[in-house]
């Protein structure tokens, strides 16, 4: 493989999310990510990529450190059964594959460890042009351990989320391709909870 065919995405992502949740009986008043992505092209429709993570909440109760890897395929092929639609484009848009690792520092109770396998698609429903809207469902298969002398938990999660990007093309700077802000709104749904393994 030549250097010259390699081709990275490098984005580093510092925000802060405010909300009202609880975690541990404490309110929580802020949420802290950072993220370092990277993303490979194998080719016109597969890539491959991943991201180192940290998360931590406000008070400092827990740092949450990722390790996420992905695989995607763009779909070229509509499904049979789906033809009486006449769809210009594949009704799926795309596959994804990845698994993640999670290792949680609490500060006051025993570490946690997970592990998760992912396999999803996403889909654009309904279709506007000017304004897309991007729908994600995903599987997630959960393997968590606490460092407490207990058995391994296995679990399995159902995602929902949609997402869209509103765009000012005329505000164009020399990095980006316009000004935008991406928003989205993601759904859990436990279809097993964690259970311990024999």
């Amino acid at each position: 493989m030549k250097f010259e065919y390699l081709y990275f995405i490098l984005l580093f992502n510092i925000f802060s999310i405010y909300g009202q949740e609880e975690v541990d009986d404490i309110k929580v008043n802020g949420q802290t990510w950072l993220d370092y992505n990277v993303a490979y092209d194998l080719d016109e429709y597969k890539t491959i990529g991943g991201f180192i993570g940290y998360r931590t909440i406000s008070p400092h109760i827990y740092d949450n450190f990722l390790l996420v890897s992905n695989y995607s395929i763009i779909n070229q092929k509509s499904l049979n059964i789906l033809k009486f639609l006449k769809l210009e484009k594949p009704l799926i848009h795309s596959y994804h594959f990845g698994a993640r690792v999670n290792y949680v520092s609490n500060k006051n109770k025993e570490d946690d460890l997970e592990f998760r396998l992912m396999q999803g698609a996403k889909f654009f429903i309904p279709s506007f042009e000017s304004f897309p809207l991007l729908n994600y469902i995903r599987l997630e298969e959960r393997f968590q351990k606490t460092f407490d002398g207990s058995k391994w938990a296995v679990g399995l999660r159902f995602r929902y989320r949609i997402s869209t990007v509103i765009e000012w093309n005329k505000l164009v700077f020399d990095f980006t391709k316009g000004f935008y802000i991406p928003m989205n709104v993601e759904f859990f749904f436990n279809l097993k909870k964690g259970s311990m393994m024999l």
